[in-house]
């Protein structure tokens, strides 16, 4: 049996925290949770508290949405844990800009660890001595991990298992493929995603003076606002990005594709990712979950090569994936026989043809959502249930609120009725 404490502080004090620790020679996973007041002072496991606790068993640490974690307070708890295993920072503000950095190490990190900030320098240093095959969790940290910031994952971190990085949104293709970014050589200075007012990312390509684009005028002011930027931004760093592919060119020559021994990756909510970069470098034969969740710019060239270029997949989300239809999902499905978890919530695209590629291609599922999907109908949810006998849990198109019974002259055109049963399955049901 694993030993496990769990703290959940809600902004309450927690007393003797070292005291308790030292009891703990044997833990195995610790959460320490939304303990801002614990944090705040910065002296948790000081010099004098800390003496006496030693975590050596300890594999999996969890300290999600602590705004006052620090360097310090870090860097004494991943000392105390030489075996860890697992490293979860959702949530935490991370500081990622360079200014930052010299502010709080203006000698270039020589002395004592900062108490007032966490920076991704800090992070990354002991990613490179002791993260080869650390299961990492950066999800929500929302200025911190960058194009930038995911090469150097890439690049220290190849063993790595499992990479969460959901609510990423200045994750972009390049940050996935390396392609138009500038090489990262060791030592040098970490540097955030630049403002791409025409979709060029990293250092542009030389281009020939006969396509030389027009200079622009240094005192021009766009009227475009921060959304029609970012689009522009995205389009164009797609078409650069494809246009490398297709030349064979290496960009950063460091790209996901270096994380071989990924079984886990979740890229939910990373709202720049498009087809390009995924169906690059999604090709992991151990891969088994993948999460690409509300990623409005995945569409079926994407999704159709996951199976082929990942056929261990055994849980994939694709919920809210607004531009998914039949044919993308279809190609997924055919080469993907493992499959026992779907979530496709949401994806307003998709109308029977998924559900007879489901049922087509999919004996071992368990678990599958379409709450959501209002092109399906209920005869063939109805015939999927009957041809897929392992399904335990699932969510229809469209599901009555609980202990609601379909009314009106035609109760079976109903979609989401099931007339075998009266029994229906809540759209919150776990998953594997």
């Amino acid at each position: 049996m694993r030993n496990k404490l769990l703290i959940l502080c809600d902004n309450r004090p927690l007393l003797c925290s070292s005291q308790i620790l030292a009891f703990c020679e044997n833990l195995e996973e610790l959460a320490l949770v939304g303990c801002d007041a614990l944090f705040m002072t910065g002296s948790i496991l000081s010099r004098d508290s800390a003496l006496g606790v030693t975590l050596p068993s300890l594999r999996e640490l969890d300290l999600s949405s602590n705004r006052y974690l620090s360097d310090a307070i870090l860097v004494r708890l991943l000392a105390l844990s030489p075996r860890l295993e697992s490293l979860s920072l959702r949530g935490c503000q991370i500081g990622f800009h360079p200014g930052i950095y010299r502010r709080f190490y203006p000698a270039g990190g020589a002395g004592a660890v900062s108490s007032s900030v966490l920076t991704f320098e800090c992070v990354l240093s002991f990613l490179r001595e002791h993260g080869a095959d650390l299961e990492l969790d950066l999800s929500r940290c929302l200025t911190a991990v960058t194009d930038a910031s995911l090469q150097a994952i890439c690049r220290y971190m190849r063993g790595l298992q499992v990479l969460r990085i959901s609510e990423c949104h200045l994750v972009t293709d390049s940050g996935l493929t390396g392609l138009g970014l500038t090489p990262i050589s060791d030592g040098a200075e970490l540097k955030p995603n630049k403002t791409f007012l025409h979709g060029e990312a990293g250092a542009q390509p030389e281009q020939p003076a006969a396509r030389a684009t027009p200079r622009r005028n240094e005192h021009a002011i766009s009227l475009r606002s921060r959304h029609e930027r970012e689009i522009w931004s995205d389009a164009g760093r797609k078409v650069l990005v494809q246009s490398q592919i297709d030349l064979n060119e290496t960009g950063s020559g460091v790209s996901l594709l270096d994380l071989k021994c990924l079984t886990e990756l979740d890229l939910s909510q990373c709202s720049r990712i498009s087809d390009v970069g995924v169906s690059h470098v999604v090709r992991f034969g151990g891969l088994r979950r993948l999460s690409l969740a509300h990623c409005p710019q995945l569409g079926d060239a994407g999704v159709a090569r996951l199976g082929r270029h990942c056929p261990g997949l055994e849980v994939v989300r694709l919920a809210h994936c607004v531009a998914l239809t039949d044919e993308g999902l279809a190609g997924l499905v055919r080469h993907a026989p493992r499959l026992k978890h779907l979530e496709l919530q949401g994806c307003v695209e998709l109308t029977d043809g998924a559900l007879r590629a489901i049922m087509a291609h999919c004996a071992s599922l368990q678990y599958l959502d379409v709450s959501g999907c209002r092109l399906m109908s209920a005869a063939q949810a109805g015939c999927l249930e009957e041809a897929l006998p392992r399904l335990a849990t699932w969510a229809r198109p469209w599901t009555l609120p609980e202990g609601a019974v379909p009314t009106g002259p035609n109760v079976t055109d109903v979609p989401g009725f099931n007339a075998k049963s009266d029994s229906r399955l809540p759209c919150g049901a776990p998953g594997l």
